[in-house]
């Protein structure tokens, strides 16, 4: 797959966008478990790059593929991660997607502690 996109091993940035569009794609066509495999990959290439806005990105958007998944914790998982990992003053969508995973879930104290939060934070 490399060699068709061109890209060499190494290219730690190439990858990185690599992985992400073919995370997006992914989400676009439904295929939301290999999507989260891409953004995890998107994840770990930010890392290396030291980009803490891509890996915070990549952290919301396995959380997000994975709630569409229907795996719920481990959306509520990456969404905690989300939250520890980005910036204090950015929490919001953190907040946010947490208070849906825990409605769907049945928690509904729990996300309404979460959907305040955010409201708070707006």
């Amino acid at each position: 797959m490399r060699a068709k996109a061109g890209v060499q091993v190494g290219d730690i940035q190439k990858e990185a966008h690599m992985a992400f569009q073919l995370a997006e794609l992914n989400m676009q066509n439904n295929n939301n478990g290999l999507a989260a495999k891409f953004f995890k990959r998107f994840f770990f290439c930010a890392r290396m790059l030291d980009d803490p806005i891509g890996a915070s990105i990549a952290l919301n958007r396995i959380g997000v593929a994975y709630y569409k998944h229907k795996k719920y914790m481990k959306s509520l998982k990456f969404h905690e991660k989300h939250m520890e990992f980005t910036d204090k003053e950015n929490v919001f969508a953190s907040y946010y997607n947490m208070g849906i995973c825990h409605r769907v879930m049945n928690n509904y104290a729990t996300s309404v502690d979460y959907f305040t939060k955010a409201l708070e934070w707006s």
